[in-house]
């Protein structure tokens, strides 16, 4: 037994076993374990709480009411994607609207631009031999330019996906419709026109479009229109669209961006009925009230 001081003026009491080694001719530990302290200023020493077997710790945490089952799997950025795709339905509404071929390619296509966060389709060529994708032929520059040229022209392709994604929303389902424009230099896009600019750069613009379910959080539909449409034949699109892909009645609740008094003339001329979330306070509104 040796005593060992501590800085804080504690004297640590240890228990140390050795053994004479006849090849280094000194003594070696063989153990050591602290066995008390003297606290400073004191002469009797105090028994440290001797600690608990493995086994004990085992037993006493199988029988905690709040004891937890968990496993943890390891896995990469693909498969992240993959599950995405496969949870999301995204997947299975895909190929239930073309053929697997097809489907595989676009499918590789969308995990390429999600995983690199939007990078030209070019770098695909190196990058598939790294990262395994649905298509397993290869995709080249030739192949996603056939496919492009494919499935642009094929508006029943696109309609039927829209309408797969919405088949399992029920028929009040709660969906958001977005719209904003943005600036192109393409003079191949037909629907870009001059009209309202966000970032006022001059350009001509194209208004994209969104349909959202609020209860998934997913994208369900999309298109574009002219850049100088007005907001009130973008809704008249809207339902337009909805009813070709399966909702005939739809409810128009709109925001504060659709709240204009030029809007909501608009709507009422068209007679659709609405709700619409609109500021007391504004002059016009007041009046009325």
């Amino acid at each position: 037994t040796i005593h060992q001081p501590q800085k804080n003026g504690d004297i640590y009491v240890i228990e140390r076993q050795t053994r004479y080694d006849p090849v280094k001719k000194y003594n070696v530990v063989i153990s050591s374990r602290i066995i008390g302290k003297i606290p400073k200023g004191q002469e009797t020493m105090v028994a440290t709480r001797p600690k608990r077997s493995s086994r004990e710790k085992v037993s006493n945490s199988t029988v905690s009411p709040y004891a937890v089952s968990a496993s943890r799997k390891k896995v990469g950025m693909m498969d992240i994607i993959d599950h995405i795709g496969k949870t999301s339905g995204i997947d299975d509404a895909v190929y239930n609207n073309t053929d697997s071929g097809t489907a595989q390619k676009i499918l590789s296509l969308a995990r390429y631009l999600l995983a690199t966060n939007g990078q030209t389709l070019p770098g695909i060529t190196a990058w598939q031999y790294t990262h395994p994708l649905p298509y397993e032929d290869g995709i080249s520059e030739d192949t996603y330019h056939e496919l492009f040229g494919q499935i642009g022209r094929d508006e029943t392709l696109m309609q039927n996906f829209f309408a797969s994604r919405l088949k399992d929303l029920g028929s009040k389902a709660l969906l958001a419709y977005d719209s904003t424009t943005i600036s192109t230099c393409s003079s191949q896009i037909p629907e870009a026109r001059y009209g309202f600019n966000k970032a006022h750069d001059g350009k001509e613009t194209v208004k994209l479009l969104a349909l959202y379910s609020v209860g998934t959080r997913q994208p369900v539909a999309f298109t574009k229109q002219p850049g100088n449409q007005p907001d009130v034949i973008t809704v008249e699109n809207a339902l337009k669209q909805l009813s070709a892909i399966g909702i005939d009645k739809a409810e128009i609740i709109t925001d504060n961006g659709y709240y204009s008094e030029k809007n909501l003339a608009e709507l009422l001329h068209a007679h659709f009925d609405f709700i619409t979330l609109i500021k007391t306070r504004i002059k016009w509104v007041r009046k009325e009230l």
